[in-house]
């Protein structure tokens, strides 16, 4: 379906497909323009895809472009993909394995989201939200309420970033959310590059304003042929994020670089997360390159520095970081916590610290539990 125009779509979409040379949107609908507005859309997606031989590709199964509109999304989105650089290295991104929203506004999603993916074969590029992409300035989603299982995206040489969800989008004056809302759980989802950086193994943050996460990670991971960052969630130089309510658990950032550093276990910020309210246990950051930092969480400074986070309440178990690199400059730093210079964690609260370790061939390797360099402010 390509609309232009008005449209109230209810029924199940399975195995719809654009096969093209040159660019591939919207395996099952394309909604185009600032004229286009769909009412709502009901039914279960499966099985739809894109294939773009010789560029990017966007919208597995739905894309929402130009200054359309979308009232509603409802369903099961399950295998849903798209393919893209087939044949020819290139810098194109691709993106939205299931749904692709470019500059445009969908009010809210409800569902579930499994196996849907993003795979680009080609050219230093990026692969990006395995499930659900939201790029560029304005675009807008109003709630996102849905589980996530085992979506991921993939990169051959090029960047592999928020294996779930993916948000790249600048939204300017009051209500200058990008995403207002992400309630679910995210299992087993993951980015992979096979020699490039991998980050955001569920969600990726990088210029968009979240207003709320609330939901448990579980088994989600990057891994990267180079750095890896952020096996969970990576909010970067420019993400806010108001509030990240949830349990992490066994997800971990990994790389197997020769050179590689990994950063952030179960997550990492650059940008600024105001009330982060978690446990964080058997989370780690491995790897046989140089340095591994933040088992659990890497508060870092990025190109763009703001403050860092707010208020921190949770507990740390088993966290660990480790590299298995030799030499002096094989170090891990933080095994649960790291917190680096310029950077602040305000106030930790209540929290509790255990079993929490680092592990390297250097002598710099420390910081069981906690390595800063920045501010941190610890009050129970």
């Amino acid at each position: 379906i390509y609309n232009e125009g008005t449209l109230s779509i209810k029924g199940d979409m399975i195995g719809n497909h654009i096969v093209r040379d040159n660019g591939a949107y919207g395996g099952a609908i394309y909604n185009n323009e600032s004229t286009a507005r769909i009412t709502e859309i009901t039914g279960n997606f499966i099985g739809n895809y894109l294939v773009s031989k010789t560029y990017s590709a966007y919208g597995g199964a739905i894309i929402n472009d130009g200054g359309a509109e979308i009232g509603k999304i409802e369903g099961k989105f399950i295998g849903n993909y798209l393919i893209s650089n087939l044949n020819i290295t290139n810098t194109n991104f691709s993106g939205g394995g299931a749904i692709s929203n470019h500059g445009s506004k969908i009010n809210s999603i409800n569902g579930v989201f499994i196996n849907n993916f993003v795979k680009n074969e080609s050219g230093i590029s990026a692969a990006l939200g395995g499930a659900i992409d939201n790029l560029s300035s304005g675009a807008e989603i109003g709630v996102i309420n849905a589980d996530f299982y085992n979506n991921y995206a993939y990169n051959k040489d090029g960047f592999s970033q928020g294996g779930a969800i993916a948000s790249a989008s600048t939204k300017d004056g009051d209500d200058s959310q990008s995403i207002h809302k992400i309630t679910g759980d995210f299992i087993g989802n993951y980015t992979l590059s096979e020699t490039n950086l991998s980050e955001g193994g569920a969600v990726m943050n990088l210029t968009s304003n979240i207003k709320e996460i609330k939901g448990n990670f579980t088994d989600n991971y990057a891994l990267g042929g180079a750095n890896s960052h952020g096996g969970a969630i990576i909010n970067n130089d420019l993400g806010i994020i108001g509030s990240i309510t949830g349990d992490f658990e066994s997800n971990y950032a990994e790389s197997n670089g020769g050179a590689a550093e990994v950063s952030g276990g179960a997550l990492l910020n650059g940008g600024n997360i105001t009330n982060l309210t978690a446990n964080f246990s058997n989370n780690h950051a491995l790897t046989n390159g140089t340095f591994a930092t933040g088992g659990a969480l890497a508060n870092v400074l990025g190109f763009f520095p703001l403050h860092g986070i707010t208020t921190l309440s949770g507990n740390f178990r088993n966290n660990f970081a480790q590299t298995t690199g030799a030499g002096d400059d094989a170090y891990a730093l933080g095994g649960a916590i790291y917190n680096e210079a310029k950077m602040a964690i305000d106030d930790i609260q209540s929290s509790t610290f255990s079993g929490n370790y680092v592990s390297g061939a250097s002598k710099k390797t420390d910081g069981g539990a906690v390595w800063n360099a920045g501010t941190i402010g610890f009050s129970g």
